[in-house]
């Protein structure tokens, strides 16, 4: 099991959006959604 400490996951996130592993996008209906997908590189 995977245990991730709080305030950990979103700085990791950003890193590996950063390093163009990850990319991200909003979605503002109803309630704001970011959704992340693996790049193709």
């Amino acid at each position: 099991m995977l245990v991730i400490e709080e305030g950990t996951l979103y700085p990791i996130l950003r890193k590996l959006e950063g390093e163009k592993i990850i990319k991200s996008r909003r979605e503002e209906t109803g309630r704001k959604k970011k959704f992340y997908s693996m790049t193709e590189s």
